[in-house]
């Protein structure tokens, strides 16, 4: 039985060429191409060293979209591959699309090009802890403000707006997004979140703040100090993540600035807007509730000092 690229012994049969694209959808997709590009995904993250959680269930989730994004910007795609998206149902949805996985698959068979957006790259792997330490000072200045001083700059950022409108980029958002350990555009809302945390001393989420299933699984396992309670138990200083029924563990996070009371809180949040529950493209304050198809899962708490 051969050893294929991904580093998996298995017949041919077993191993279809890619043929079609693979969108993030509820039920997900699945099938043996699915379990394939997963595998060869997780092999390019651990190759890489990257703290980017990648399954291999078989199913195309919102985990499976993100962890292939990470992969393909660090072997060289263009931006307009890793970041293709498609409209279901009026929601934008990342799409895999061929190309990519076929880059990912197959990374023997770049180009010259590729090759050389891989090579430039790479200095974001090898920057280390003290690229994020300036990109911090500078951004943010002192950081041992505690809850209080982060939640007084966060609230100074309401208004911003990503540059332009649906590309998760521009000033001061994809500073944030640097921060957060990603070289490229992404959903912004833990990036958001992230540089208040850090003004208000919590050390830098890089490598999973920005992926908001990473949250609850981060304070779940008590690393660092963090901790996490039911929709019942905000207060001011939480992190609130937020689902729709039948989705991930959560597709969006924001700050709580407010408890209202029976299950009513007040947020602050990145990414979002007037109008949209999970992607605006705006920080704003928003009204959160435990209830109704976009609802408070639970809370991620700080180990606020």
């Amino acid at each position: 039985m051969p050893t294929y690229q991904d580093g998996i012994k298995r017949d041919a049969s077993e191993d279809p060429s890619v043929h079609r694209e693979l969108v993030v959808l509820n039920p997900p997709l699945e099938g043996r191409d699915v379990a394939n590009i997963q595998r060869a995904i997780k092999l390019r993250i651990d190759a890489r060293g990257l703290d980017v959680p990648t399954p291999v269930h078989a199913k195309w989730t919102h985990a499976s979209a993100v962890a292939g994004v990470e992969a393909g910007y660090f072997l060289g795609a263009r931006s307009d591959t890793y970041l293709d998206v498609t409209k279901v149902k009026g929601e934008r949805r990342l799409v895999m699309s061929e190309g990519l996985q076929e880059l990912i698959r197959n990374p023997d068979g770049r180009t010259d090009e590729q090759k050389a957006r891989a090579k430039a790259r790479q200095g974001q792997l090898e920057a280390g802890p003290r690229y994020y330490k300036e990109l911090s000072d500078e951004l943010i200045g002192d950081s041992n403000g505690g809850k209080e001083e982060a939640l007084k700059w966060g609230l100074k950022q309401v208004g911003i707006t990503e540059n332009p409108p649906g590309s998760n980029w521009g000033r001061p958002v994809q500073d944030w997004i640097k921060l957060t350990g990603y070289g490229s555009p992404q959903p912004w809302c833990g990036c958001f979140l992230n540089a208040v945390l850090i003004k208000g001393g919590i050390a830098n989420g890089k490598g999973w703040i920005g992926y908001t299933p990473a949250i609850i699984s981060h304070a779940k396992r008590g690393i660092g100090g963090w901790k996490w309670v039911g929709p019942s138990s905000g207060q001011r200083g939480m992190l609130s993540l937020y689902d729709t029924p039948g989705g991930d563990p959560a597709v969006h996070v924001g700050i709580v600035t407010k408890r209202f009371g029976s299950g009513s809180y007040e947020a602050l949040e990145g990414n979002t807007g007037s109008g949209s529950n999970a992607d605006g493209g705006q920080v704003q304050v928003r009204n959160r509730s435990t209830s109704g198809n976009f609802r408070i899962v639970g809370f991620a708490v700080p180990p606020w000092k």
